[in-house]
């Protein structure tokens, strides 16, 4: 560079130069600290981020996300205006659905056949008989019927009982009770003489099938015109004999209506006091005390309980 003479400034090169810097009033110098006042902490790096650095936040959260739901999108409703002219408009379908089907009832077990003979006989002997002639009849037994005077009828003559096939009991015995009907007497008049009558479950035939009204008829036809009814009950039951701890022959206890409130009585002390049905025991059946306040003072049955069959290893 050459030397300038004495009193020239040397020429500087031109170069432009920043303009000065123009304050932005929104940024302010930090306030002097206020005499007595504590300062405020310093903010936390983790908390104040830059605006142009975003905070790199970590959420952990145990709930999952929620399951992406489907929509199902509805059918599509038919445009009732759509239709050519003339069309008729789609018909909705608005039959109701059918019931279900009822459930079948549970199939009952068939009962075996109760014999011709026996429809005018006690229920339970009827049930009890056509069981055992049908067992029978597999066994090779056929053509066998129950019916009337298949079985001792066993009465209470004044103070003995009897079968009638003339077998003393004396005055008690020992069964074991199944099953009882009503039983009617008819007899062609009301005396003790009178030898005309005969015995009826159902006061329309008689115990060995006779319609009554024949009955009448004959009757009738003798002269005799004032026929009465007397009211009985027939209980089946089979014979104990208490020396050896056996059960025998089946019999039909021929029980006057005088009694039958006893054996009432005596069949619920059993089933509700004792918790047992009847042919779970040995009845003793007895002599009864004399009722002397009755037009006929008469001896009833009596009834007692002798044991459980369970007591005694049947």
């Amino acid at each position: 560079m050459p030397l300038l003479p004495p009193g020239h400034a040397a020429a500087m090169p031109h170069t432009e130069s920043a303009p000065p810097p123009i304050d932005n009033p929104m940024e302010t110098a930090t306030p002097p600290p206020i005499p007595g006042a504590t300062a405020p902490p310093p903010i936390s790096p983790s908390i104040h981020q830059p605006d142009d650095e975003p905070a790199d936040i970590h959420v952990v959260s145990d709930v999952p996300p929620p399951a992406a739901v489907h929509e199902t999108e509805p059918p599509p409703i038919p445009d009732m205006h759509s239709t050519a002219p003339g069309t008729p408009p789609p018909v909705m379908d608005t039959t109701p659905p059918a019931p279900p089907a009822a459930a079948a009832p549970p199939a009952v077990a068939e009962k075996p056949p109760v014999p011709s003979g026996m429809q005018h006989m006690p229920a339970g002997t009827a049930a009890a008989g056509g069981k055992v002639l049908q067992e029978l009849a597999e066994e090779g037994f056929e053509g066998l019927d129950i019916g009337f005077g298949s079985f001792p009828v066993v009465r209470l003559q004044d103070t003995n009982f009897s079968t009638n096939d003339d077998e003393a009991l004396g005055s008690e015995f020992y069964c074991v009770i199944h099953a009882s009907r009503t039983k009617w007497l008819l007899k062609a008049e009301d005396d003790n003489k009178c030898n005309e009558f005969v015995y009826s479950h159902d006061q329309e035939f008689t115990t060995s099938g006779k319609a009554i009204s024949e009955v009448l008829a004959e009757w009738k036809a003798k002269g005799y015109d004032s026929p009465v009814w007397k009211k009985y009950l027939d209980v089946t039951a089979q014979r104990f004999n208490k020396d050896d701890r056996t059960i025998g022959d089946v019999v039909i206890l021929s029980i006057p209506n005088n009694s039958v409130n006893r054996l009432t009585g005596y069949l619920t002390t059993v089933k509700l006091g004792k918790g047992l049905a009847p042919s779970a025991v040995v009845t003793h059946v007895h002599l009864g005390q004399k009722v002397t306040n009755a037009v006929k003072p008469f001896y009833p049955w009596a009834f007692k309980l002798y044991a459980p069959l369970s007591q005694l290893g049947l």
